[in-house]
């Protein structure tokens, strides 16, 4: 696989020397069958995280944190290494457990895209699910959906955004356990919402598609209230579009190499539906609504965990996305801005 650099091979060869198995997995190997470029993958392995430290870290001492587990990753000479694991279940709880079988690991998986294990060393392909189909059908669905929901919260999100990452559908059983469980959205931590977050608005051309497919299964309810309040409203000045449409249609324009740019989009528009007034003599308007939105941004983008940077940086943008350099502006209208 021309995909693959030396690191990845030499960190398979030596756990399958030293008598553990090594497969390419996740999400990695499903960028890998479909041939599409990344910078880093993981490996999943039958070692424990002991036994990896063991072999990639011979002279220092293992850490000891309290989440440490035999289960716990662990960065191998640059490669991402996973111990097999399956998930139990308790009070609610799920907890991650170690297991030495690389088809019941493979099962333990939530997507079924992401069930899918390569050899690198053998160059083959372990599929017991059937993976491949489903990538073959641009088709993203959940294993066993409110189980897998259950024991990762951050698939309400997560979902939403593979499908406008590949512009893939997403199967309707898996969208029915996506609304079923939506409140379960408030359970997702800072740091995972700030990931699929970022993901979603660095790599998807459409981020509109997760952000709609939110809405429709109520999770923008709980992640992203204010987007809500978007529907409905026309813009008299832009020929009656829906202030939600709007906002999806900015958003998908901002280019997805600039993030503060997108984030911009995203939100520069957010305090239309606190700013409007209706008159008949004069119609819609929205007064103000770059300085309220100034400040509701950075609201809403400290509640999703970015630094004070581009907080800050994307305030500044919300303040003044009113501002024209056109040379034909009058002075009244210059004053207006």
């Amino acid at each position: 696989m021309k995909l693959l650099n030396k690191e990845i091979i030499n960190v398979c060869q030596t756990l399958v020397k030293a008598g553990y198995t090594a497969y390419i997995s996740g999400s990695s190997a499903r960028d890998l069958y479909m041939g599409t470029p990344r910078k880093k993958f993981t490996v999943d392995t039958s070692a424990t995280y002991q036994q990896l430290w063991e072999m990639f870290y011979p002279t220092q001492r293992p850490k000891t944190r309290k989440k440490i587990s035999e289960t716990t990753s662990l960065n191998c000479n640059g490669v991402l290494v996973q111990p097999y694991f399956t998930y139990n279940v308790k009070n609610g709880r799920s907890l991650k457990v170690y297991t030495p079988e690389r088809e019941t690991a493979q099962r333990a998986k939530h997507i079924y895209s992401e069930t899918l294990y390569y050899d690198p060393i053998k160059d083959s392909w372990k599929d017991p699910l059937s993976a491949r189909e489903t990538i073959d059908d641009e088709l993203i669905a959940l294993v066993s959906p409110d189980t897998d929901i259950m024991e990762d919260k951050a698939l309400l999100l997560r979902i939403p955004r593979i499908a406008a990452t590949f512009n893939w559908e997403i199967a309707t059983q898996t969208l029915d356990a996506l609304e079923d469980n939506a409140l379960r959205a408030h359970l997702i931590t800072t740091a995972e919402l700030n990931k699929e977050m970022l993901k979603l608005l660095t790599q998807a051309d459409r981020p509109s598609v997760a952000f709609e497919e939110w809405a429709e299964c109520k999770i923008l309810d709980v992640i992203f209230p204010e987007l809500l309040l978007a529907h409905n409203i026309t813009q008299s000045n832009k020929g009656n579009l829906d202030l939600f449409k709007h906002i999806m249609l900015c958003v998908d324009a901002a280019p997805k190499d600039r993030l503060a740019i997108r984030l911009a989009g995203l939100l520069h528009d957010i305090a239309k539906p606190w700013t409007m007034t209706k008159s008949r003599e004069n119609g819609i308007h929205f007064y103000g609504h770059e300085w309220a939105g100034a400040y509701q941004s950075k609201v809403i983008l400290r509640r999703w965990g970015f630094d004070e940077k581009i907080c800050n940086h994307v305030s500044n943008l919300v303040q003044h996305h009113l501002f024209d350099t056109n040379p034909r502006l009058t002075e009244a209208a210059v004053r207006r801005l």
